[in-house]
């Protein structure tokens, strides 16, 4: 969420630069969280999936602030990762 709040209420004029610099520890938590999920247990995700992942949820928390990756030029925005429903992980 820090993040989010860095792009909504800063407006850093290279958000990418960001994001590439801070997305191992921003995501960090993320590779344990989609490990414990039992139905993907089996599954090894590499770190473009959680890099996707946590893209995927900065996109929805900037929704809470009315916006979206697309909002901020430059940024990558999560692609689907194979065989992974990234809207019920959102939720776990």
């Amino acid at each position: 969420q820090l993040f989010c709040t860095i792009l909504y209420h800063c407006a850093p004029t290279t958000p990418e630069a960001l994001w590439d610099k801070f997305k191992h520890s921003i995501c960090d938590d993320l590779q344990h969280r989609l490990e414990n999920i039992w139905q993907y247990r089996d599954r090894v995700f590499t770190d473009e999936d959680v890099y996707n992942y946590g893209l995927h949820l900065i996109n929805d928390n900037l929704k809470n602030f009315g916006k979206t990756l697309q909002n901020f030029p430059n940024m990558p925005e999560s692609k689907q990762v194979s065989n992974v429903d990234l809207d019920k992980l959102a939720i776990v």
